[in-house]
């Protein structure tokens, strides 16, 4: 998660907020180094772990991709001047007010 919140900052909100490039980068960089370790000892330790969190990570994307989809119509009448954008297919979602 907070991968996905570094990389938002880096992509849309870096200038609004005057962010220096390397923080964010910095973490992103830090949090993928401790990630793979721990996806490394627990795939050597318990592979069945890995295997069911990745399935549940598929399901939980495609309930999401399916729930926008029917309810994306319904919501845009109802909420005139907000939009949500979905980022590179990783499901990061960030609200921006419309005009």
């Amino acid at each position: 998660m907070d991968i996905a919140i570094h990389w938002g900052v880096l992509r849309y909100l870096r200038k609004d907020i005057k962010a220096n490039i390397w923080v964010p980068a910095t973490a992103i960089i830090l949090d993928l180094l401790v990630l793979g370790g721990f996806v490394s000892v627990k795939l050597h330790t318990d592979p069945f772990v890995i295997g069911v969190a990745v399935v549940t990570m598929i399901v939980t994307a495609v309930a999401e991709q399916i729930f926008l989809t029917r309810s994306g119509n319904a919501r845009q009448s109802e909420h005139e001047g907000r939009m949500m954008t979905i980022i590179s297919n990783r499901y990061f979602l960030t609200w921006r007010a419309g005009p």
